[in-house]
């Protein structure tokens, strides 16, 4: 072999075991994504309900507003 298909070699090993380095830590950053992903859904179902019932409480409050008009009249 020759000096430049050695090096070319060497350099081909070394691209290859750099892309599957980055793709193992891709996998890893995506399985921590997942995981953040599930308690932060449990976070936000937690947070909604009560962000429901006040919407809902400040709609009824706004819906009110012409049943009252009809009694000013």
């Amino acid at each position: 072999m020759e000096i430049a298909q050695i090096i070319i070699a060497i350099c081909m090993v070394f691209i290859t075991a750099t892309i599957m380095v980055i793709a193992f830590f891709l996998i890893m950053l995506i399985k921590q994504l997942q995981n953040l992903a599930t308690k932060t859904e449990g976070v936000v179902d937690n947070i909604s309900r009560p962000v429901n019932s006040m919407v809902d409480f400040f709609m009824g409050f706004r819906n009110s507003f012409p049943f009252f008009k009809k009694f000013k009249q």
